[in-house]
C-alpha cells in the first residue's frame, strides 16, 4: 500500500467464470486502529489489517505498533507485532466444520508488554458524544466549532488527496484527551466491504486552540489592542497587575488574534468579563486607575494566545 488511507478493491475470478458459483468472493480489506497510549513526544496506536485474499478459505491479520508523532501525526515507525493466516481445509467434504490451520508469519518478542505501557503510559478520557459533534470533517481536514482548523499540514490527508481519495468521506466515531492533546478516530467504508481507520493527533498547540475555544465568551471587555503582538502582551501583563493591585475580584487577562483590513489585530481582554458583567461590577473596574474598558464580541475572534509566552 502507498499511504495509510490507501484503499482497493480487486475482483477475483476462477476459472474465468464470473457470476457463477465457480467465482471466489471479492477481496476485502479491513482496517482497524485501538489506542494504545501516548507518552511525552508520541503516541502509539495497534492497527490491525485483515485481508480474505479473495477467497473464502484464507484470512490473513496482521497487527503493527505504530508510533506517531503528536505534533505532525507522522509516523515514527512501526512493529509487526503479529502476522498471522487462517487456512481453511478447502476440500472437506465430511460431517462438521472444515479443519482450520493457523498459521503464523510473524510475532513480535523483543519487548515485552510492561516496556510499552511504561513508554506510553497514557489512555486518556473519552470525548462525550455531544463533545465529538463540534468537531466537523470537511474535505481537507476538521474543524472544531466551524471555525477553528484543526489539521493543517496533517501528512495523511495530503496523502489521501494524492492517492484520489477524499477525506469528507470519513466519520469520526470517537475522541479520546489527554494532558496536552486530542485524539480523534476516524473511519471510512465502502458499499464493497472494504474498511478503514486511523486515529488521528490534534497537537499540543491546536489542542491549546480547542481548550480555549471551548470557554470562549459570546461577551469581553476588552482593555486595548494593537497591530504589534509583542505591544498586546506587555499591555496584557500591565493590565493584570494593575487588576491585582486593585485588588479587583477578576484580574486575569488574555489576548485573541483578530482581523482588520486583512491585517492582525491582538485584543487584549478580561478573562472574567462574564462574571463583571453579571455580577454589576463594569462601574466598579471604571475606577480602577488606568484601567478602561470596552464590551466587543468574540465573534471574529481567530486565535487564544497565551501571556505566559513571549
Amino acid at each position: 500500500m502507498t499511504g495509510i488511507f490507501f484503499f482497493r478493491r480487486s475482483v477475483l475470478l476462477s476459472l474465468g467464470l464470473a457470476g457463477t458459483s465457480m467465482a471466489t468472493p471479492p477481496q476485502v480489506i479491513r482496517a482497524d486502529e485501538k489506542f494504545f497510549g501516548s507518552g511525552a513526544e508520541t503516541y502509539a496506536v495497534l492497527r490491525t489489517v485483515t485481508d480474505n485474499k479473495g477467497s473464502h478459505y484464507n484470512l490473513q491479520s496482521t497487527t503493527r505498533l505504530i508510533e506517531r508523532k503528536k505534533t505532525t501525526g507522522e509516523m515514527v515507525r512501526e512493529t509487526v507485532m503479529l502476522d498471522r493466516e487462517e487456512i481453511t481445509d478447502a476440500d472437506h467434504v465430511g460431517p462438521g466444520k472444515a479443519p482450520v490451520e493457523i498459521v503464523v508469519h510473524a510475532k513480535d518478542e523483543k519487548e515485552p508488554l510492561g516496556v510499552l505501557l511504561e513508554r506510553w503510559p497514557g489512555q486518556g478520557t473519552r470525548t462525550e458524544p455531544a463533545e465529538l459533534k463540534r468537531f466537523k470533517i470537511h474535505a481537507s481536514g476538521i474543524r472544531f466549532d466551524g471555525r477553528l482548523e484543526l489539521m493543517e499540514g496533517n501528512p495523511y490527508i495530503a496523502n489521501l488527496k494524492a492517492e484520489g481519495l477524499r477525506f469528507s468521506d470519513w466519520g469520526l466515531v470517537e475522541g479520546l484527551e489527554l494532558r496536552d492533546s486530542i485524539f480523534l478516530k476516524a473511519i471510512r467504508a465502502d458499499n464493497e466491504g472494504d474498511s478503514d481507520a486511523m486515529w488521528m493527533t490534534v497537537s499540543p498547540a491546536v489542542t491549546a486552540q480547542v481548550r480555549a475555544f471551548r470557554k470562549i465568551l459570546p461577551v469581553y471587555l476588552s482593555l486595548g489592542s494593537s497591530a504589534v503582538r509583542a505591544e498586546a502582551l506587555e499591555l496584557a501583563r500591565k493590565a493584570a497587575a494593575t487588576l491585582k493591585e486593585a485588588k479587583f475580584a477578576s484580574q486575569e487577562t488574555e489576548i485573541w488574534r483578530t482581523e482588520q483590513g486583512g491585517s492582525p489585530l491582538y485584543r487584549v481582554v478580561m478573562t472574567g468579563s462574564d462574571y463583571v458583567i453579571k455580577n454589576g461590577k463594569v462601574e466598579e473596574l471604571g475606577k480602577v486607575p488606568d484601567i478602561r474598558v470596552v464590551p466587543i464580541s468574540s465573534e471574529g475572534f481567530l486565535e487564544w494566545i497565551s501571556t505566559e509566552v513571549p
